[in-house]
């Protein structure tokens, strides 16, 4: 029970807007009335697993079957490139040997 209180706390607002607002939840809103203002009653609230499922959902898919149900499929988006994790593609060009440093020399000739 502790976990579940603490996740509906921290979650309480996030699921509340998501709820209130999405197309997906719709169907929720009239099964179980509005979603509880305070954390508190969403203890006692019967709708809180259907609507946690549904909220789950809707994050792993990234609300893409909202997109597909408003008919924007996304085709006019152009996939983001990633950043590669090990620099630049383009390598530094080789460095001069006027810009290298001084050889070091070696202790024991001294």
């Amino acid at each position: 029970p502790a976990e579940m209180i603490a996740t509906i706390r921290i979650e309480h607002v996030k699921m509340k807007t998501w709820f209130m607002g999405s197309p997906e939840a719709a169907v929720l809103r009239e099964k179980h009335g509005e979603y509880p203002a305070l954390w508190k009653e969403v203890l006692n609230w019967k709708g809180w697993k259907d609507a946690r499922r549904a909220y789950m959902a809707h994050q792993q898919t990234g609300g893409a079957a909202a997109a597909v149900q408003s008919g924007d499929g996304g085709a006019d988006e152009v996939p983001r490139k990633r950043k590669s994790r090990w620099g630049s593609s383009v390598e530094a060009p080789a460095a001069k040997q006027e810009d290298a440093p001084p050889a070091r020399r070696d202790r024991k000739s001294t």
